[in-house]
């Protein structure tokens, strides 16, 4: 069968299959289809997932899932792990799949620019799938800006975007939900990144108890003293605090 990178023949826009192609496609049970390693876009029961789950009730799934043979029994999905989750909420013990011969450099690549495609893509899985396409460009000894430039290009951002959405890897799983949920901006988000793995944990536990976040100048004020070495709470607070402290003189003075 072809390589990955021959399925534009296959495949439009939206991975609809070109007639005369159906007998490339066979049913596999779920039981023996696996995640791809580190696959870095979520499947979340929302909304969307509901309606996913309703047009497989009525009409099936009509987009085969891609998927490589890992061994005998066993594959491993590159596109369809949305409908395939939905498959199994639907009740359905098979999903119809086009099996390809893919090396994990091709494989990356096919996920990657075909989950770029999406309408709504989170930040979060934007900075992982780019992390994912920059580590697999380096182990092929292909490093540098140019390297960034070409990453970006399916995702319509330029090679110093896609270096400021790997920066968002570095931040842990609370600051990475809040930037999804447009609570922390994405410039601060960034700032944050710079911070030591304690600082960033002593951001997310500060927000967690007080439900705040820091300021943009705030941010920058962590990130100039807490990029090196780790803050003493005393520090983190004064940064925090700052800003009310000079407001609460501000109206002290005023009265």
């Amino acid at each position: 069968m072809n390589k990955i990178n021959g399925l534009d023949r296959l495949f439009g826009d939206d991975l609809a299959l070109l007639p005369g192609e159906e007998k490339n496609v066979i049913d596999i049970p779920l039981g023996e289809l696996q995640d791809f390693k580190n696959h870095p876009f979520y499947v979340k029961e929302d909304e969307a997932m509901e309606e996913l789950v309703q047009s497989i009730l009525e009409d099936g799934i009509i987009t085969p899932l891609i998927v490589r043979r890992k061994t005998e029994r066993q594959y491993e999905t590159i596109s369809g792990h949305r409908r395939r989750f939905a498959a199994s909420r639907a009740g359905l013990d098979s999903v119809p799949c086009l099996i390809v011969e893919a090396t994990d450099e091709e494989a990356v690549n096919y996920m990657v620019s075909a989950n770029l495609q999406r309408p709504e893509i989170l930040p979060s899985e934007k900075a992982f799938a780019y992390k994912l396409k920059m580590e697999q460009l380096s182990h092929q000894g292909k490093n540098g800006s140019n390297t960034a430039e070409q990453v970006g290009e399916e995702g319509g951002d330029s090679g110093r975007q896609v270096q400021r959405y790997i920066r968002l890897t570095f931040l842990n799983p609370t600051l990475l939900e809040l930037v999804d949920a447009k609570k922390l901006t994405f410039g601060n988000a960034v700032t944050l990144s710079y911070l030591t793995g304690y600082n960033i944990n002593l951001v997310s536990d500060y927000y967690e108890e007080n439900k705040k976040l820091p300021t943009t100048e705030q941010c920058n004020l962590l990130k100039e003293k807490g990029s090196d070495a780790d803050l003493s709470m005393e520090s983190f607070l004064g940064i925090m605090e700052k800003k009310k402290k000079e407001k609460r003189k501000k109206n002290v003075s005023n009265k």
